[in-house]
């Protein structure tokens, strides 16, 4: 697969990214954090599962595939030790942005510098394992950012907040 593909991927990431923070801004902080009946509860509470899961994948997993080394200490450390959000960035709209925007350069970083995208490699995930290539695998990992975007327009919609922060095609 193309390096290309995967990088507007990640890019489409960090441009959805920023159009979904720059709606969320303008909505009542209590909003965000208002149980809306899914799995993460609140719109802020999936952010803060897929930001810890870009952390994780890509900082962990994904880093050390890279040509050159990728510092990640500074995105590692927005984390505790078991790999949960650091309490002072949780419920905290601004916090998450600038953490967002430090994990999306980041993952755009790795994707830059990483080559042999159809190299099969292996990923350990809690008690289980899974081999494919890296590309499938990023992919797999991007889209997962693309699905909780998804959940979260679905909450605003249910709470009659108009939103649209996708387009691939508008970037």
């Amino acid at each position: 697969m193309e390096k290309n593909i995967i990088l507007l991927q990640a890019k489409y990431n960090q441009y959805a990214n920023s159009n979904l923070f720059a709606l969320l801004e303008q909505i009542d902080s209590k909003i965000l954090t208002h149980n809306m009946g899914t799995y993460y509860k609140s719109i802020l509470g999936t952010i803060e599962h897929y930001l810890t899961s870009s952390i994780v994948f890509f900082a962990r997993n994904f880093s050390g595939l890279a040509d050159k080394n990728i510092c990640i200490q500074e995105i590692m450390s927005f984390l505790e030790v078991d790999f949960v959000l650091k309490s002072e960035y949780k419920n905290n709209l601004a916090a998450l942005k600038m953490v967002v925007q430090k994990v999306d350069s980041k993952m755009i970083e790795i994707i830059e510098n990483m080559n042999d995208f159809d190299k099969d490699t292996k990923l350990e995930i809690g008690s289980f394992s899974i081999t494919k290539n890296r590309a499938q695998l990023l992919l797999t990992f991007l889209n997962h950012n693309t699905h909780h975007r998804g959940e979260i327009s679905a909450m605003l919609d249910i709470l009659g907040i108009s939103n649209n922060f996708a387009g691939m095609l508008m970037m």
